[in-house]
């Protein structure tokens, strides 16, 4: 698998600038080296290997643990985006409903404007006459 040259180690162990599809490769591979070391313990138990038995079992629940680790972060990254996208919605949804009632407000207070113009001209002519 190819990562970025310009990535540090450290956000590589982090898991930071990695793409989606990066991530995506890194659980098949994991996933592909799960399946083999399945493969391996089934012929090492049919060989009777007990001390390399142990180092496959080892080795498959760090793969386990790799995967659960991955997949976990991922999830946590998907959440916050759909936090993220909630709180677009949110604001996006509460402007809106401020634009229209300040919008509304405005016209009535035109109208109340417009009714205090129109009752002072009329007093105003009244006066005069």
């Amino acid at each position: 698998m190819k990562f970025r040259r310009h990535q540090t180690e450290d956000a590589l162990a982090n898991g930071k600038d990695l793409s989606r599809k990066e991530v995506d490769e890194l659980l098949l591979s994991l996933k592909q080296q799960l399946e083999e070391v399945d493969e391996e313990i089934l012929f090492i138990v049919e060989r009777n290997d007990y001390v390399q038995l142990v180092q496959l079992l080892k080795r498959r629940k760090k793969l386990y643990n790799l995967i659960t680790a991955v997949e976990t972060s991922h999830e946590d990254e998907d959440q916050s985006k759909s936090n993220k996208k909630g709180l677009y919605e949110y604001l996006k949804n509460s402007a809106t409903f401020t634009s229209a009632k300040g919008e509304e407000m405005i016209d009535k207070w035109c109208e109340t404007v417009d009714k205090f113009n129109d009752g002072s001209q009329q007093s105003l002519s009244k006066t005069v006459r």
